[in-house]
């Protein structure tokens, strides 16, 4: 009887596996069901399938969040079904599935558009040079990343170019490391997340395989960074992804409410109600004992001075809290205490008290812009010289680092600019403690590895330069 069972199962087995390869299978679009379906589609039986599902159910070390919907209109017309098992390495010598092309129907990033993109043209400016024909071949049952790409036809030296200009213009914080190929990256939201070049083998190997994987920080961020990366790579155009056309914006203006209400008493109220009730749990969670909290009291105050996210009414109420407030337990004196914390809390092994640091350092950036345009913070200027002898020197030491923590820099650039843009005594102090030659050290970094910080810093130095 045992015999038998085996006969009836292995034949069963075999029919299905010459059904999954003859009859050519239809993928829904949206959400990553087509990964998920051509390998439980080419599985031999419903065990094996379960035992699929629950592994990439399972988060692991190398495993990416949900990827968003993508189109994959042009997928539902394949020839041939994909026989690409999880973990499987195409590139991978001795592997039975080499011959499929994970690129083609498997992976969501092989194309983010169906539309034609124009081609790169023209020189780059590289801090990565990963010579031609020193790439490592993908170690064998090494199972790539979903956000990874195959580029045919070029060498490592152009790709690694490609992607170095790409991190520049979008202004990603990136440490190189060109013997082992690899790129450690930390986007302005503090997304963290890895680039490595692998050679190809097989009917790869006249190309580069570049793979981009997520290690901390918010999966959103990510995939933009992401999928400019991997356009670079294929010398795509790729989106600058400025900072105003990634932040949500806000659905209520201070304009549009007051037309709503009709009365303008009735919405400064309400304005100043909402802002209120805003600020006390901000503050309540700055004052903290756990950096968790300040962390996210830190985000609720960089939203609330941000006039495109909570609008421009809130924003002034806030703004001017933050600045006005001289209480040796205020807001101000608190945001400033993250602002002066020690080098030491700042280097790589503190990433929280580092990613506060410089949520704090946007606060502020922040609230000094909204007062500026408001016309409060010249006034403040001039009467208190807390913001001559204090906040300039703390900016300048920001600045002096800007080749270790160029996102702290940037921020630390545009809040310089704000306060030397409206008031001659600030361009003098600046001029006095050496602010134009650290401003121009810092341009000069930026223009090799960080676009915003280069554009910032000239802005700051052209500004001390028209002073002179």
């Amino acid at each position: 009887k045992l015999n038998s069972s085996k006969t009836k199962l292995s034949s069963k087995m075999s029919d299905q596996n010459q059904r999954s390869n003859d009859e050519p299978r239809s993928l829904p679009s949206g959400g990553n069901t087509p990964y998920i379906s051509s390998i439980l589609g080419s599985l031999p039986g419903p065990g094996m399938a379960s035992a699929v599902t629950s592994e990439l159910d399972t988060p692991t070390t190398r495993s990416v969040s949900t990827l968003p919907s993508m189109n994959f209109q042009g997928l539902k017309n394949l020839a041939t079904p994909v026989t690409r098992l999880p973990g499987s390495n195409p590139y991978a010598a001795n592997n039975p599935y080499a011959a499929s092309n994970p690129y083609a129907a498997g992976n969501p990033y092989s194309s983010f558009n169906s539309e034609p993109k124009s081609r790169i043209h023209g020189a780059v400016i590289t801090n990565w040079s990963v010579p031609d024909g020193s790439l490592q071949c993908v170690p064998d049952y090494f199972a790539l990343e979903r956000t990874s790409r195959f580029v045919a036809g070029t060498g490592a030296s152009i790709v690694s170019a490609r992607i170095s200009d790409c991190l520049r213009r979008r202004s990603i914080a990136t440490k190189f490391e060109n013997s082992k190929a690899k790129a450690k990256c930390t986007n302005g939201d503090f997304v963290q997340f890895r680039i490595r070049l692998f050679a190809g083998r097989n009917e790869y190997k006249n190309g580069v395989i570049v793979e981009v994987q997520r290690r901390s920080g918010g999966s959103l961020s990510f995939h933009r960074d992401c999928r400019a990366v991997l356009d670079s790579a294929e010398g795509l155009d790729f989106a600058l992804g400025t900072e105003e056309d990634s932040s949500p914006k806000s659905c209520l203006s201070s304009l549009q409410l007051s037309k709503t209400i009709q009365d303008v008493e009735t919405t400064q109220e309400l304005l100043k109600e909402t802002s209120s009730g805003a600020l006390e749990i901000a503050s309540d969670l700055l004052k903290k004992d756990r950096i968790d909290a300040n962390i996210l009291g830190m985000e609720s105050l960089i939203c609330l001075t941000d006039c495109s996210k909570a609008g421009l009414g809130i924003a002034k109420i806030v703004s001017r809290n933050i600045i006005l407030d001289e209480n040796s337990a205020g807001l101000r004196t608190i945001i400033m205490r993250f602002v002066s914390i020690s080098s030491e809390d700042k280097s790589d092994q503190n990433e929280f008290r580092q990613r506060l640091h410089n949520l704090a350092l946007h606060v502020l950036s922040n609230a000094l812009l909204v007062t500026s345009k408001e016309g409060l913070l010249q006034r403040e200027i001039q009467e208190h010289k807390w913001f001559a002898d204090h906040l300039i020197p703390v900016l300048i030491n920001e600045l002096k680092d800007a080749r270790n923590r160029p996102h702290d820099a940037l921020l630390a650039a545009k809040a310089m600019f704000t306060l030397i843009n409206i008031s001659p005594d600030m361009r003098s102090k600046a001029i006095e403690i050496g602010a134009k030659n650290i401003l121009t050290n810092a341009r000069d970094h930026g223009i090799s590895s960080h676009a915003c910080l280069a554009t910032e810093t000239e802005r700051c130095v052209s500004t001390l330069e028209c002073a002179c």
